[in-house]
């Protein structure tokens, strides 16, 4: 009987600014008690959250824009480079809508600007860039990383009769090479990917924003539904936590160590 192929990391990704567009990379250095480096690493506050840039504490997402709320981000085109702390915003059509320091008052005042002229809908107060500085800008309260199953969009996928994009799904880990939900049965269980290795942490429960087209904006597929009426739960991907530092790069082996 021939061997099964190994499970291995397919792609990597981050997402700079919370709520806007991955960034993929080709390799990442991770570190224990740690998000992949840059990840999450500031947001938009639209609601008054309270959030302290120089004491930095966990915030409810709802504070900040995110597509699940502001579905017209999602086709919008960032990148960020780390070097200078510049971020570029371009529309769907690849115009420049802004590309400003996030670093800087004036570089924060032409983005803040810029969301609030792209929003269809701009909220009742103004836009606040936030910096993260200590901490990740991430839903968890503790430094996770997220991995997703390319097997389980695939199996999510068949289920809707769709070509589901496993970008919705905002993972920083994509896996290739195990069965449909074999993730489901890793809780507590330890990974090694590269020369780094990960606690299993808990199932990620999706929300609305998996629904959305990226292209478009648009919500066009029933994901949370599918889930709960063909699959019991609302859960697609785990979140992990470093356990010992290392580089992670696409190609790279995943062992399930027990």
């Amino acid at each position: 009987m021939p061997s099964t192929p190994a499970a291995r990391l397919a792609a990597l990704y981050r997402y700079p600014v919370k709520g806007l567009s991955a960034e993929q990379l080709q390799d990442v250095a991770v570190e224990e008690g740690a998000v992949f480096p840059f990840d999450r690493a500031y947001a938009i506050e639209f609601r008054d959250s309270g959030f302290d840039e120089e004491n930095p504490q966990h915030v409810s997402k709802s504070k900040f824009l995110q597509m699940a709320l502001f579905n017209e981000l999602a086709p919008l085109k960032t990148s960020v480079d780390t070097a200078s702390k510049t971020l570029t915003v371009r529309t769907p059509e690849g115009e420049i809508a802004v590309e400003a320091s996030l670093d800087t008052p004036e570089g924060r005042r032409a983005i803040e600007d810029a969301f609030a002229k792209l929003l269809k809908s701009p909220p009742t107060r103004p836009l606040r860039l936030v910096a993260g500085r200590t901490i990740a800008l991430t839903d968890q309260r503790r430094p996770l990383i997220s991995l997703i199953n390319l097997a389980s969009v695939a199996d999510l996928g068949s289920a809707m009769a769709m070509n589901l994009d496993p970008a919705r799904f905002r993972g920083n880990l994509y896996i290739d090479g195990w069965d449909a939900w074999a993730e489901t049965g890793l809780i507590g269980k330890t990974l090694r990917i590269g020369d780094a290795e990960f606690s299993v942490e808990k199932a990620i429960e999706r929300c609305v924003a998996t629904e959305l087209d990226l292209e478009t904006g648009t919500r066009n597929a029933p994901v949370l539904d599918t889930l709960r009426e063909c699959y019991g739960h609302l859960d697609c991907g785990i979140f992990l936590a470093v356990t010992k530092p290392g580089t992670v790069r696409p190609g790279d082996e995943v062992t399930i160590l027990g």
